[in-house]
């Protein structure tokens, strides 16, 4: 027979199996984090203690599937649109190296991050949209908001939705960079042309998607799982993002215990302050704080995987 337990990593696990073997730490909702939170908050810990998997379990397509017939509803009684993402899907290890300066690839980084986030962004809005039948013209106002910090003309003549037509060129300059950051080795050439300033493309497309209708007074956050499989001066340009943050953007970030590196920012060079720019909770600390819930948990747990596996206790 095959173990219930045999699944270790949340990554290896499907939307709905995330959600059918979620268990609520004290049984309560957000005792650990709150995505919701304007605060940024580092949620760290060891391999193994269920960061990826609460984490994951804040992120919009879970939200979708809680909402099963209106994510709307759900994402506005959450209070947040969870916008996840590794940070192993960067490889930040090929801004590094071949025959580049430290400074071009931290400015390639820097927009490559922009690009990709907000990619996402629009991809999660654009499937909610799909549910909520936003007009054209609530749709326009995010496309040509990042069209114009990305000195796109032209979207009107593209075919499809606009926000398709918004993702479609976000996509192409997110490969053109892919395949200019992969060939430097090679060409010995970064052909870069950055179109937009650090951050702005970010906070100026949360802006315009806090606009639309039913997301008003929303929480955009972004769930940056695997936060140690970035660079020392990776790091330090998403420091920055958390430090000149604008609302309705908010940050959570989830890291082993040793892989928050620094927290040091571009903005003169300062360090981001616990209790000013951030909270950091260490997962297994809060779960030592209280011995009896932590006991409860790991029942809790036991018996949702084998419920999940089709064990009942008498089987078992």
């Amino acid at each position: 027979m095959r173990s219930p337990f045999e699944v270790t990593k949340a990554v290896d696990l499907e939307d709905r199996e995330i959600e059918r073997t979620y268990i609520s730490f004290r049984r309560r909702e957000r005792s650990i984090v709150d995505p919701a939170s304007a605060m940024p908050q580092f949620l760290t810990g060891v391999k193994g203690g269920g960061r990826t998997h609460l984490m994951s379990h804040y992120s919009y397509p879970i939200q979708r599937t809680r909402g099963a017939t209106h994510p709307m509803a759900q994402v506005r009684a959450d209070g947040y649109l969870g916008v996840y993402f590794r940070c192993s899907g960067l490889n930040g290890s090929r801004f590094m190296g071949k025959g580049q300066t430290p400074d071009t690839w931290s400015v390639a980084f820097a927009y490559y991050m922009d690009l990709w986030i907000t990619e996402l962004l629009v991809a999660t809005v654009k499937d909610l949209g799909e549910d909520e039948n936003w007009s054209t013209l609530d749709e326009a106002k995010v496309a040509d908001t990042i069209g114009a910090l990305l000195q796109f003309n032209d979207l009107d003549g593209v075919d499809g939705t606009p926000f398709a037509a918004i993702l479609g060129r976000l996509a192409d300059l997110r490969s053109e960079l892919d395949w200019s950051v992969n060939n430097a080795g090679l060409t010995g050439r970064l052909n870069l042309s950055v179109r937009s300033n650090p951050g702005e493309l970010i906070f100026q497309a949360c802006r315009a998607v806090g606009r639309l209708p039913g997301l008003e007074g929303v929480r955009i956050t972004f769930l940056a799982d695997e936060y140690e499989n970035l660079e020392f001066d990776q790091q330090v340009y998403f420091n920055t993002l958390i430090r000149e943050k604008e609302a309705p953007a908010s940050f959570l970030v989830g890291s082993r215990r040793w892989g928050v590196k620094t927290q040091l920012t571009l903005s003169a060079g300062e360090e981001n302050k616990k209790g000013s720019e951030y909270e950091l909770y260490t997962i297994e600390d809060i779960y030592a704080r209280d011995g009896r819930a932590y006991e409860e948990f790991c029942r809790d747990l036991t018996l949702v995987r084998m419920t999940d596996f089709g064990l009942t206790r008498d089987r078992a």
